[in-house]
């Protein structure tokens, strides 16, 4: 049972794949603004840790 349902969705699969076969397109330039946007919310992060870190010190 099982395999006949793998096999009718591969099936569908290559349909799929044979009809969407066209050239991927990446805009760099968007994609280099949300790497920078994520870039800038990770050292966010990690400075916010830092901060914690220093003050918990201190405290103990």
């Amino acid at each position: 049972m099982q395999l006949d349902e793998l096999k009718k969705g591969m099936s569908t699969l290559e349909q799929v794949l044979a009809k969407t076969n066209s050239d991927i397109k990446i805009n760099v330039s968007t994609s280099q603004t949300a790497k920078t946007k994520i870039l800038k919310k990770i050292r966010q992060g990690f400075v916010s840790c830092i901060i914690l870190a220093i003050v918990f010190t201190a405290m103990a």
